[in-house]
C-alpha cells in the first residue's frame, strides 16, 4: 500500500482537476486528471523499484503486474482506458458533455483503488 506522501501529488492534481472543471476549463481539467493518474502510476513504480513509466506499454505492464484474483488484468485495463480518455480529450481539445460528470468521479475511485492495492 502506498503511503500518503507517495500519493500526495496524485491527490493534489485531483483537487486541481476538480477546481479546473468547476471553473469551466475542461481541457486543462482533463490534462490534470490524466496527470493525477500518471502520478499514482509513477508512485507505484517507484515503490516497486521500477523507473517511471515512459509510455502506455510501461503502464500496461505495471497494471498487469498489479492484477490479482480480485482485480483481473481486464479490470486493470479498464481503469487505464477510463483515465486515458481524459488524456485523449486534452490532446484533441474536445470532450463529450457527459465525460466529466460520469468518468471524472470514476478516475477518483480508480486512483484510490490503485493506491490501496499497490
Amino acid at each position: 500500500m502506498l503511503t500518503h506522501e507517495q500519493t500526495k501529488t496524485a491527490y493534489d492534481l485531483l483537487d486541481q482537476a476538480d477546481a479546473t472543471f468547476a471553473a469551466g476549463d475542461e481541457m486543462l481539467g482533463a490534462q490534470r486528471l490524466w496527470n493525477s493518474f500518471a502520478a499514482v502510476i509513477d508512485a507505484i513504480a517507484h515503490e516497486r523499484g521500477l523507473p517511471p513509466c515512459q509510455d502506455d506499454d510501461d503502464i500496461r505492464r505495471l497494471l498487469q503486474e498489479l492484477s490479482t484474483h480480485e482485480s483481473s488484468e481486464y479490470s486493470m485495463m479498464l481503469r487505464f482506458h477510463t483515465a486515458e480518455r481524459f488524456r485523449k480529450a486534452a490532446k484533441r481539445g474536445a470532450m463529450e458533455d457527459y465525460e466529466v460528470e460520469i468518468f471524472a468521479p470514476e478516475v477518483h475511485r480508480i486512483i484510490g483503488e490503485l493506491a490501496a492495492i499497490a
